[in-house]
């Protein structure tokens, strides 16, 4: 299936659901209370991926060298059974984020990978904000 197909498959998805997006950078971007989950996609061989990212924190304070915080992420990845996070570090970001095939995509997987990142994201800005500062997708 090509990347078309699979953006107008993805977006009859988000229609589906009574989702409301923009279009952003090439994707798509879809708000979730105080979270945002950037929805793109990547090809990868003779497939497309796509790939959800949900930027937690923006200008994430970085004075202890990143270890604080990469030993958060570390202990969120131990515990998160789907997604994964990760700390930009030339963007001072923190995100956690999913990658699904898009080839065969089902609505159920897109919508339970994207409700995931969205729940994960809004559930963890507040309490890794309070560690390591830096300011949410919306305050």
């Amino acid at each position: 299936m090509n990347e078309a197909r699979i953006r107008q498959q993805t977006l009859a998805i988000f229609d589906n659901n009574g989702l409301r997006w923009v279009e952003q950078d090439g994707g798509y971007s879809l708000r979730f209370a105080s979270a945002r989950v950037l929805v793109g996609f990547t090809a990868l061989g003779e497939q497309t991926v796509i790939a959800l990212r949900a930027p937690v924190l923006h200008d994430v304070s970085m004075e202890d060298g990143f270890s604080a915080a990469l030993h958060a992420l570390n202990q969120l990845n131990r515990s998160t059974h789907f997604g994964k996070w990760a700390l930009y570090e030339d963007e001072r970001v923190i995100v956690v984020e999913y990658d699904l095939l898009g080839d065969h995509l089902q609505e159920l997987e897109l919508m339970t990978a994207l409700m995931t990142l969205a729940r994960l994201a809004d559930q963890q800005d507040d309490v890794l904000q309070g560690e390591f500062g830096g300011r949410k997708s919306f305050e």
